[in-house]
């Protein structure tokens, strides 16, 4: 988190995937950790709504009509993800079952202020009634 910001100024997610070869269990990896970061960006937005710690107060029925509308379009802001940057990526040999399996565990991250440009561009999309509010909850001018 940025000093005085309700949101974080990096979002991360992580996926794990095995595979036969290393490049099979990344890319697995890496779309799992990208839904994980898509996941953990609509929180974010929720709990800040939720929480109301911002200038802005919802009604009940708004911030139901807020988590409905992120649960509903998670797929929509996995895809609407810019270029997520790997931080850590990890590959060891897997034992037990499958003795050529190989495991991979990506950690990705994701600019917080583009995460905020994106959630508020699928709002003013569909919730133009709510966009003012959100916009100024979330800080971006």
């Amino acid at each position: 988190y940025e000093q005085g910001a309700d949101f974080p100024r990096y979002i991360t997610g992580n996926g794990q995937a095995f595979g036969n070869t290393a490049g099979v269990a990344k890319k697995v990896a890496e779309q799992r950790a990208k839904s994980a970061l898509a996941s953990n960006i609509s929180s974010e937005l929720v709990a800040l709504v939720e929480e109301g710690t911002s200038n802005v107060e919802y009604s009940a029925t708004d911030q139901e009509t807020i988590s409905k509308f992120v649960d509903a379009n998670m797929t929509k802001l996995q895809q609407s993800l810019g270029r997520t940057e790997v931080v850590l990526q990890a590959y060891r040999e897997a034992k037990g079952e499958s003795a050529n399996s190989i495991e991979v565990v990506v950690y990705v991250s994701y600019d917080g202020s583009r995460a905020r440009q994106d959630l508020l561009k699928m709002f003013e999309e569909d919730h133009k009634d709510m966009y003012p509010d959100l916009k100024k909850m979330l800080n971006v001018k």
